[in-house]
């Protein structure tokens, strides 16, 4: 409990409002609420984990350990869910979020695209409990993390040169509304990206936007489907240097995207032309650290 009070509140959001949430209001509400308690423990347990490389398997237990006892008793109060209890459930839905991204950590497999699945799953069950409790949530300290779920604002339109060709291209591939729609999000997201280039909050939540239909297609493995998941990896490139816990997932999907399509359905959605974006891409980001310096 220390540590996550002390280190990974610090490191988990932007801004000093959030740290503050996570350092004072979530500790205090996880003193007399089981299920944010071990919440906070997994999540510092995979941060020591990462951190003390020696004592990785003891963190590693303690993580899994808290994990499945606090995703037990979180399911056990969804079946009930109240204005009460949404102010304990949402943060550690948030939680969940974190837990999402940074548990291969723990696990060190390879991902498969149907364990990245199952983990986004966790991130769009974030926004399900805040749209049935917005107004209890949003009128507590708590409340603050309601921008986790980002909105976008008429004058950030700042985008990357790379990034818009890639979703240009991507956008012209498909005549479906659907896609057209899901496209036209993860462009505005890509714009508060651009606009907010150390709010990892504005690419995490994109999982949360996609529409029901869409999402099944991703777990029927449609090739399309897989191609628009490949271009939301692509702008969380931006944000792995910086945030520990999402270190890593661009790659990991890329790459569970490209073992499940096949070399006909690569050559038909211009896959290779697309991993040249996302190197030129990673160039930018480069080349934007080293300016900063």
């Amino acid at each position: 409990m220390n540590h996550f009070t002390a280190v990974t509140a610090l490191t988990l959001f932007p801004g000093d409002q959030q740290r503050l949430v996570w350092q004072t209001d979530i500790h205090y509400l996880a003193r007399s609420n089981p299920v944010l308690m071990h919440g906070i423990l997994s999540v510092a347990a995979i941060h020591l984990a990462l951190l003390e490389s020696e004592s990785s398997n003891q963190y590693r237990l303690r993580a899994l350990h808290h994990h499945d006892v606090g995703v037990q008793l979180f399911n056990q109060q969804l079946s009930n869910i109240t204005s009460e209890n949404s102010q304990v459930l949402f943060p550690f839905a948030v939680m969940l979020v974190v837990w999402a991204h940074s548990s291969p950590i723990i696990i060190k497999d390879d991902l498969q695209l149907h364990d990245i699945l199952n983990l986004l799953e966790l991130v769009r069950g974030c926004k399900t409990i805040f749209m049935m409790h917005w107004d209890t949530i949003s009128g507590t300290p708590i409340g603050s993390l309601r921008d986790f779920i980002p909105r976008l604002k008429s004058d950030q339109v700042v985008l990357s040169y790379v990034a818009l060709r890639a979703l240009e291209n991507l956008k012209a591939r498909t005549s479906d509304p659907i896609y057209k729609h899901a496209i036209e999000r993860l462009e505005n997201v890509s714009m508060k990206a651009a606009g907010e280039p150390d709010d990892v909050r504005t690419v995490v939540a994109w999982p949360c936007l996609i529409d029901e239909e869409i999402w099944d297609h991703l777990r029927h493995k449609q090739p399309f489907s897989l191609l628009l998941l490949a271009h939301y990896a692509m702008l969380l490139e931006r944000y792995e240097a910086q945030w520990w816990w999402v270190n890593g997932w661009s790659r990991r999907i890329l790459r569970a995207v490209g073992d499940e399509m096949s070399d006909t359905d690569k050559a038909a959605l211009g896959w290779h032309t697309f991993l040249s974006n996302v190197e030129e891409y990673r160039q930018e980001l480069l080349d934007s650290s080293v300016q900063a310096e």
